[in-house]
């Protein structure tokens, strides 16, 4: 079972998560490799912990995602909707750039549909 704090994070982003496209995309390339993954019921809430096996990988604005049993496959455009904030699909992305390192950091994870609900953590190395 997902702690209270941990749902209302959940939540939270989901709410943050809620915009209209508006402008290309302006990512970098990059590999990005889940940490962390929470996986929500829809209609109960109910939370639990996810093994972390996706890739994420971006290409002249175009996001791919592979796991080890699908290979990689093309999701979508990104659109930049605000900065370090990208839609795709069901999903939204917000990129947090590492200072001293701006094609690495760290990347969240939105997304949801009718029958699932995911918040993750990605790791963009440079």
């Amino acid at each position: 079972m997902i702690s209270r704090a941990a749902r209302l994070h959940c939540i939270t982003v989901l709410v943050s998560s809620i915009v209209c496209p508006s402008v290309e995309a302006a990512i970098p390339d990059m590999v990005c490799h889940l940490r962390l993954e929470t996986q929500l019921d829809p209609q109960t809430l109910q939370g639990k912990q996810a093994e972390p096996r996706e890739v994420y990988r971006i290409k002249d604005g175009e996001l791919f995602i592979s796991r080890p049993e699908r290979g990689e496959y093309r999701y979508g455009k990104l659109i930049e909707v605000e900065p370090n904030r990208f839609v795709s699909g069901h999903k939204t992305l917000i990129f947090v750039p590492i200072a001293t390192q701006p094609k690495a950091g760290r990347m969240l994870m939105f997304h949801a549909d009718a029958i699932d609900i995911r918040v993750a953590e990605f790791s963009c190395p440079a």
